[in-house]
């Protein structure tokens, strides 16, 4: 990849190789996958819980083909939209399928308490992106991993990070 990004951030990139044991009740909303080139808003389960995500794909996306995927995850409490998104739509500039989702008890999806962080729960919410990422037609599963982005704080001389990693 050319240099794509380059923020102070750090990045994680996982490789899951092969595809994960599929469920027969992965529900979607998308039944004859009808999606297009750039951003394609998309619903899957998580423990019967909807969240809602953002599917980016190349600007040449050519329907019947497939491509690499990648999962983005941001830091703690942000939304799809933040920098999550941002990395993801920059990958599929460069020719992946990204997919940055809110989850659970954040932005657009579903679940209660509202805004709480809970790691449990998010690593549940990737092992399930990961199984709808891979069950998609647009998407080659045994090419697929995740980024997670992380944050850093900075106050004058000290700094602290938040790391999150994927299974």
């Amino acid at each position: 990849m050319k240099n794509l990004i380059k923020l102070s951030v750090v990045l994680i990139l996982i490789s899951c190789g092969t595809p994960t044991k599929q469920t027969e009740n992965l529900k979607t909303t998308e039944k004859m996958e009808l999606f297009k080139a750039g951003k394609n808003k998309i619903t899957f389960e998580s423990e019967e819980i909807e969240l809602v995500g953002n599917l980016y794909l190349p600007s040449n996306y050519e329907d019947g083909k497939s491509y690499p995927g990648i999962i983005v995850g941001g830091s703690w409490t942000t939304v799809k939209e933040q920098m999550a998104g941002l990395y993801a739509q920059k990958l599929a500039e460069e020719g992946y399928a990204t997919l940055a989702f809110d989850h659970r008890y954040y932005g657009e999806s579903d679940g209660q308490p509202r805004f709480v962080e809970l790691p449990s729960a998010k690593s549940e919410d990737f092992i399930n992106a990961l199984k709808y990422l891979q069950s998609l037609k647009v998407v080659q599963a045994n090419k697929t991993g995740g980024i997670g982005v992380c944050a850093r704080y900075c106050k004058k001389n000290q700094t602290y990070s938040y790391n999150f990693s994927m299974i």
